[in-house]
Parts: structure tokens; sequence; C-alpha cells
């Protein structure tokens, strides 16, 4: 019996809106990332302060029927292990 090994990667997408403190205007803000569902920004104080997310708490927004690639990997018949390097397919 011959094993592949399929990778497909999906989307998933999450909408919160936070409010930004008083008086604070995105302009205001010099660098922010998002991480677990917080927004965490300076002011350009080099003091970093974070917003919890109140997302839509969907847990459904994956579309698992249409992955955004897929790719089909070889496996080795002896320790069937993945052998990343030989790619078979890409779709």
């Amino acid at each position: 019996m011959t094993k592949i090994a399929i990778d497909a990667t999906y989307y998933a997408g999450t909408v919160g809106v936070i409010d930004l403190p008083d008086g604070v205007v995105w302009a205001d803000i010099k660098e922010w990332y998002v991480k677990w569902d917080c927004f965490h920004f300076t002011l350009g104080n080099n003091e970093w302060q974070e917003i919890s997310i109140d997302s839509d708490g969907s847990t459904e927004m994956v579309d698992w029927k249409r992955p955004k690639s897929v790719t089909v990997y070889r496996v080795s018949d002896e320790d069937e292990e993945i052998d990343w390097n030989t790619q078979l397919a890409e779709g």
C-alpha cells in the first residue's frame, strides 16, 4: 500500500471591534500587532499597551470545502515519515 501526505492550507478569519483610549486616534499609533485576540500598540514612547479584541466569536469561519492550497508529498515506505523534499503534486 502506498501512502502519501496531503498538506492543505485553509484561511480562517474573524472580525472584532475595539475602542481606542480616550484622546487616541489611529494616527497616534506608531507600532502595532495582533496576537491571541489582543491588539498591542505603542504611541511612540516605547510603552506598549494592549486591548482585548471582542471578536464575533464564530468558530465556524473556516471553509473546509475549499482549501487555499494543497500539496501532496511522498511518505517513506520504511518509516512512514513524510518526505518534505519530494513534492508529488500541487494544486
